[in-house]
């Protein structure tokens, strides 16, 4: 053999084992390998690309019906609280005990607020990043 002891093969210039060509045909060869490889990485890239923006458009409808839905609801929870705090006063010819209605006052901002947070929630996720930190810290 014409090989030093961890030395590259014969006709090697690289220093790595069967990247570099021995004659000019292999050469040429090699570079397209390299140039259809880069080309293959783009693609791929362009493709990935394509993906996170048909998924991001995807998102972005599902939130406008997802808060379209989640007012509706909001909207159905507050006109029922509403008319069972009507109906109460109505039963008690008005003599409605104040410590009901601010019982019921507090129930329904505490509700506003927690409907209010889970749409902020899902339309404006947190990144990836900070999600994933908070997931492990805990």
């Amino acid at each position: 053999m014409d090989q030093s002891v961890g030395g590259p093969p014969a006709g090697d210039q690289s220093g790595k084992p069967g990247l570099a060509p021995e004659n000019d045909s292999g050469e040429e060869d090699y570079k397209k390998r390299q140039r259809q490889s880069f080309l293959n990485n783009a693609q791929h890239r362009d493709e990935m690309r394509k993906h996170v923006q048909e998924k991001a458009k995807q998102e972005n409808e599902l939130r406008s019906s997802f808060f379209s839905v989640a007012v509706a609801m909001a909207f159905f929870v507050l006109v029922c609280s509403n008319m069972g705090v009507l109906v109460y006063i109505a039963q008690t010819n008005g003599a409605a005990h104040h410590l009901v209605l601010s019982a019921w006052l507090v129930s329904v901002v505490a509700e506003v607020i927690a409907i209010m947070h889970i749409i902020a929630k899902y339309l404006f996720p947190a990144p990836m990043e900070k999600q994933d930190s908070k997931t492990t810290s805990q």
